[in-house]
C-alpha cells in the first residue's frame, strides 16, 4: 500500500507539473509551485526528484516509456513478419496518439517554448535509448525476410526517431498556425513515409505511414 501512495504522489507531481509548464511555462513555473499545487512538502518533492529539470526529463520518459510498451508487445508477437510488425506499429502509435492528444497537446507546447537545446538533446537522447532496441529487432526480422534492406539497423532505428521527431516539430504548426495548408501538411507527411522507406530499402508503397498519420490530423483540426 505505501508504494502505491508513494507512486500517486510521483505521477502527482509529475501530472500537476506537467499542466504548470502548460499554462505558466517552464521557466516561469517554479518548484514552490509544483508543491503548492500538489499540497506536498519540499522534502516529499525531492524524494522523488533532484530538480526541475529532472520533472520535465521524467514527463518525456514516461512517455517514451508508454511508447515502448506498445511496440515490444507487437515486435514479440510472433504470428507477424517484419512488414506486418512495422505498419502496426505506426498504426498503434498513431492511435495512442489520437486517444492522448491533450497530454501530447501539453508536452509539445512545453518543449515548443523551451529553448534549453541541451535539455532537449539530453532528453531526446534517453528517448532513443528507450525505442531504438524494439525498432532494431524488428528491423532486423524484416532483414531476414527480405522485405527490408538495411546494412546498420542500429543506426537506421535511431534515424526513424530523429525524423519522427522533426516531422512532430512541424507538425505542432497545426496547433498555431491557421493558414498552414492541408496541403503543405500532407507534403511533409509523405516526404516523410518516402524517406521511411528509403531507410528501410522497403518496396514503395509497402510502408502504411501518411494515410494514419493524416487521418489523424484531420481530426484535429
Amino acid at each position: 500500500m505505501k508504494e502505491s501512495n508513494e507512486k500517486s504522489v510521483e505521477l502527482k507531481l509529475l501530472d500537476t507539473a506537467l499542466d504548470l509548464f502548460y499554462k505558466n511555462g517552464y521557466d516561469n513555473t517554479s518548484v514552490k509551485a509544483i508543491i503548492d499545487e500538489v499540497g506536498v512538502s519540499k522534502g516529499a518533492f525531492y524524494h522523488y526528484f533532484s530538480s526541475k529539470e529532472e520533472v520535465l526529463e521524467t514527463i518525456a520518459k514516461r512517455y517514451a516509456e508508454s511508447l515502448v510498451k506498445i511496440i515490444d508487445k507487437i515486435e514479440s508477437d510472433n504470428s507477424l513478419n517484419g512488414l506486418e510488425k512495422m505498419n502496426k506499429v505506426i498504426s498503434s502509435l498513431q492511435e495512442y496518439k489520437k486517444e492522448h492528444k491533450e497530454y501530447r497537446k501539453k508536452m509539445a507546447e512545453v518543449f515548443r517554448m523551451e529553448d534549453n537545446i541541451k535539455l532537449q538533446k539530453k532528453i531526446l537522447d534517453n528517448i532513443i535509448k528507450l525505442v531504438s532496441p524494439a525498432y532494431m529487432s524488428i528491423i532486423e526480422q524484416g532483414n531476414k525476410e527480405g522485405f527490408f534492406k538495411v546494412s546498420y539497423p542500429e543506426e537506421a532505428a535511431e534515424m526513424i526517431i530523429n525524423l519522427g521527431t522533426i516531422l512532430k516539430g512541424n507538425l505542432v504548426k497545426i496547433y498555431y498556425d491557421e493558414n498552414e495548408s492541408n496541403k503543405i501538411i500532407e507534403r511533409k507527411i509523405k516526404f516523410f513515409e518516402e524517406t521511411f522507406q528509403r531507410i528501410l530499402g522497403a518496396k514503395e508503397g509497402s510502408i502504411v505511414l501518411a494515410k494514419p498519420i493524416i487521418n489523424r490530423i484531420n481530426k484535429l483540426k
